[in-house]
């Protein structure tokens, strides 16, 4: 028993709570989230910003709120093996750290870090990069990175194995 969740978006494109009632009355022993859980609207063409242009504010309020939703779903579903993979939009931050590595450092302890914010590890989730492939069984999972008109076609072609992705906003 298994329930995949992708592209949830957080705050802006999805009513979470039938997600919520679902994951309470189904009680899943697998919980699958394949990405982009938070939007991350502030870093949207973050290669273009400056550090100081970025509405950190606004970041750190999607934090909090897919916090509270993981509190709240991860109560409710009791999953015993969770598994969470980065999707594009929560990648935006890790690749701006990346370019902005020594501001980065000089404001360390004030810059959102998902993996210590969401506390993944301490809430018993598997983490995976954005396009690492994982298997349960025969059944392989991955955020996704293509979105043409032909994505599952590519993806098949990719891989060559069952795969379950999001990415697609579908």
């Amino acid at each position: 028993r298994g329930v995949i969740l992708a592209d949830e978006q957080i705050p802006y494109h999805i009513n979470l709570e039938p997600i919520t009632r679902f994951l309470a009355d189904f009680k899943p022993h697998y919980l699958h989230r394949l990405g982009d859980m938070l939007d991350m609207t502030a870093l949207q063409g973050w290669h273009h910003k400056k550090p100081q242009d970025i509405d950190w504010d606004s970041v750190r309020s999607e934090i909090k709120i897919a916090n509270r939703m993981l509190n709240l779903q991860d109560k409710v579903a009791r999953a015993k093996v969770k598994h969470f993979s980065f999707g594009n939009h929560e990648e935006r931050l890790a690749l701006f750290r990346e370019q902005h590595r020594e501001y980065w450092r000089r404001n360390f302890s004030t810059m959102p870090y998902l993996m210590r914010d969401l506390g993944l590890k301490g809430r018993g989730y598997i983490t995976h990069g954005q396009n690492d492939l994982y298997s349960v069984g025969k059944l392989h999972f991955f955020h996704g990175h293509d979105y043409s008109t032909h994505h599952a076609r590519k993806n098949l072609a990719d891989l060559e194995c069952n795969v379950v992705y999001g990415h697609v906003h579908s």
